[in-house]
């Protein structure tokens, strides 16, 4: 009898090491768990016709690989590498930058190189490329892609906005700053509103710079800029703080948020709509924003907690997940699909393999009071670039040599 105890609490831990176990209606129940036999740097999600979801995507360090939903390789290309991958968020479409070998320098400009940006589909075949020639000292313009193939070409060194057809060819060229004589470092960031033809763009006139002569800062004189597709401008909106960080905006494109902080510390991400109106302001510098689907909720993560805010009301609630001396952080977060519970991933970065990775990674759902409905951690996984994905009661998670799916038990 005593060793059948022992064999049945052994059982019970190794299940529970395992996240699953039996009986327990709060925790999600595995569908799928399949190794890779080459390590992967990230992956990309999308779902089937009847709503299983799958990774499409699963990118190396310089290579892309293209999956059917039963895990078959269909198409391989090569990128830059280490290099981002981008994909609208109806995972139709991807853009990846590699180098143009048939890019001849001009006699002039001998410090140039030329590279290709590649948008394809979600099986790999192209639809059009868009050829850029970059300054060795300059960084490489940054590329965002919209739900209906469109593209936008930021280049945060001389503040220029290119917004491409779904063709590839250019439909306007926007200079966010006619006034500024010198190019100086603009740190950007751009945000799609996926439901509307607007984006927001978050852009400096200059990096915020400390003068040795004055003991002062100079402000980087930040913005917020909304645009329609067509190159209309909608909001022009100077920032009252220092520097600025991030920018996010809701589906329909009706709020927009953005981070801005100062060198001695103060810090707040700012709700506002199209017409510049403050909504509310929130006094954190948010790491991830992910806006509800109806637009009635905002959730906003810096590294240890997660804002709840309520856009009705404009009230706000903050939720502490990690203590302040772990060094364990939030990494994404996602809204279910009823955009009623929030699933945050988390995880703690280290530096090892002569790279930063993520160890330990852990899941936790929180449920509209900002309670915890469920919480488990893999111990034994790690992974370089988030991959995180959700779809009706199923979800997603990329790491470095595997992949799981989970399913919801309650409906």
């Amino acid at each position: 009898m005593k060793k059948m105890c022992i064999l049945f609490c052994l059982t019970l831990l190794i299940l529970n090491d395992q996240n699953l176990i039996p009986g327990e209606p709060d925790l999600p129940i595995l569908l799928i768990d399949k190794t890779v036999d080459q390590h992967a740097i990230g992956w990309k999600w999308r779902a089937t016709p009847d709503e299983n979801i799958y990774p499409y995507l699963r990118s190396q360090v310089n290579q892309l690989l293209f999956l059917n939903p039963a895990g078959e390789i269909i198409h391989q290309t090569h990128l830059l590498p280490h290099s981002k991958i981008i994909t609208s968020q109806n995972q139709n479409y991807v853009g990846f930058i590699d180098v143009d070998e048939h890019y001849k320098i001009p006699e002039d400009q001998k410090a140039a190189r030329g590279m290709l940006y590649h948008i394809t589909g979600y099986t790999g075949n192209e639809i059009y490329s868009i050829p850029i020639e970059v300054p060795y000292d300059d960084p490489i313009p940054a590329l965002y892609l919209a739900n209906n193939g469109r593209s936008i070409l930021v280049d945060g060194y001389k503040g220029i906005v290119k917004i491409m057809e779904s063709d590839g060819n250019l439909c306007e060229q926007i200079d966010l700053f006619e006034d500024d004589i010198l190019d100086y470092e603009k740190p950007v960031s751009c945000a799609i509103a996926n439901e509307g033809e607007i984006f927001a763009i978050l852009a400096q006139k200059r990096p915020m710079s400390f003068d040795s002569t004055s003991s002062k800062f100079i402000s980087g004189e930040p913005y917020l800029f909304c645009f329609d597709f067509n190159g209309k401008q909608i909001l022009n909106k100077p920032l009252e703080l220092m520097t600025a960080a991030e920018v996010a905006i809701s589906q329909p494109g009706d709020f927009i948020v953005v981070s801005q902080y100062t060198p001695e510390k103060e810090q707040k991400s700012t709700v506002v709509n199209l017409a510049g109106e403050i909504l509310l302001e929130v006094p954190t510098l948010f790491r991830h924003a992910k806006f509800a689907s109806d637009q009635s909720r905002l959730a906003l993560a810096n590294r240890k907690s997660v804002y709840f805010i309520d856009l009705n009301s404009k009230k706000f609630s903050n939720t502490i997940l990690i203590d302040e001396n772990k060094y364990r952080m939030v990494v994404d977060l996602l809204w279910t699909q009823a955009s009623d519970e929030l699933l945050v991933l988390t995880a703690t970065p280290v530096f090892q393999n002569s790279r930063f990775e993520y160890i330990e990674p852990g899941v936790i759902k929180l449920n509209q009071n900002s309670d915890s409905v469920w919480e488990f951690k893999f111990k034994q996984e790690k992974f370089v670039t988030p991959s995180f994905y959700t779809r009706q009661n199923q979800f997603g998670l990329g790491f470095e040599s595997n992949y799981k799916i989970y399913r919801e038990q309650r409906e």
